[in-house]
């Protein structure tokens, strides 16, 4: 593969994680609302971007390996390094874009499962409460005793 070949599929790579970066602000944004149609809808595409992006990986890896690069990203700044004897020296540039992108995503991804955790865990006590147990088992009360079982009822009871 010609390095014009190369910056060609850094673009391209850098432009679709660009758009995954997108799409996980939208997911988070619509956590923040939150309305489950707009969560399925944004979900949706990230699946279906997910899926794409993963498909073109494998073909981004095989190319590359095909223009002598046979290991793990990691070892992508020392490749290009080794390979920056062409006129065009944008990869280097480009390949640091892509990592950074695909950090950013990453940390929004982790921000969207916090979301999504807080959610539930507020969603699964509500559920205990309307139901009469204790959301979160207390083991020990503040001087250090196992406190008696509580007994509450469910809030159709009250």
């Amino acid at each position: 593969m010609t390095q014009p070949g190369l910056s060609e599929l850094f673009e391209s790579a850098l432009r679709e994680t660009a758009v995954l970066l997108a799409t996980l602000q939208e997911e988070f944004e619509a956590l923040a609302k939150p309305d489950a149609a707009a969560i399925e809808e944004v979900v949706a595409r990230k699946r279906a971007l997910v899926a794409t992006l993963d498909d073109k990986s494998k073909r981004h890896t095989a190319a590359l390996q095909a223009a002598g690069y046979v290991d793990s990203m990691a070892n992508m700044p020392e490749w290009l390094s080794h390979n920056d004897n062409t006129p065009d020296r944008r990869l280097p540039r480009l390949w640091q874009d892509f990592t950074a992108m695909l950090h950013n995503c990453q940390k929004q991804n982790q921000i969207n499962g916090r979301v999504i955790d807080a959610n539930r865990r507020r969603t699964r006590d509500a559920l205990c409460i309307l139901r009469g147990v204790e959301p979160e088992p207390v083991l020990y009360d503040p001087h250090g005793s196992t406190p008696a079982a509580v007994t509450s009822h469910p809030i159709t009871m009250a």
